[in-house]
């Protein structure tokens, strides 16, 4: 795990902090986790800096740097962060079938729309482009899961 951008990534979200906006973000998304109130372009902006000047050199690292972004965020806005390394152009080749498993926690365990959409849209989408076969197969089977957020993932 690259320790360093995790905490770097933690560390300038509180930096930025708005309170005032933060109230107004939890009571949009109706959220039990509370916000730091760093909108979306600083977040993104914040993000790319900490990623660029904090590369990650293995698929295992990355992986792991995901979760504790997003295992042990205290704030909205560290989930929205794993969800940004996740998808970062930079670590495109890790993206691979096995990282469904990865997706899958993130969709059980974030269940709700703002997370889920986005993995959809954008993570399975990609895998499911490179992959046809195997990922429709497996989206037609999360469409008959019991949780309901995978069954929403894979309707996107």
């Amino acid at each position: 795990m690259s320790a360093a951008l995790v905490n770097r990534v933690r560390r300038l979200l509180a930096d930025h902090a708005d309170p005032e906006k933060a109230d107004g973000m939890r009571r949009y998304m109706k959220s039990a986790m509370p916000y730091r109130g760093v909108q979306t372009p600083l977040r993104r902006r914040i993000c790319r800096e900490v990623f660029r000047s904090h590369p990650i050199n293995s698929k295992r690292n990355w992986e792991r740097s995901v979760l504790d972004l997003w295992r042990n965020a205290e704030f909205r806005e560290e989930r929205y962060a794993a969800l940004e390394l996740l998808g970062a152009k930079r670590y495109a080749s890790f993206r691979t079938l096995d990282t469904l498993q990865l997706l899958e926690e993130l969709v059980i365990t974030g269940a709700w729309w703002d997370y889920v959409d986005n993995i959809a849209s954008h993570r399975l989408r990609e895998l499911l482009e490179k992959h046809p076969a195997e990922m429709s197969a497996q989206m037609r089977a999360w469409s008959r899961d019991g949780d309901k957020w995978k069954r929403r993932a894979s309707i996107i």
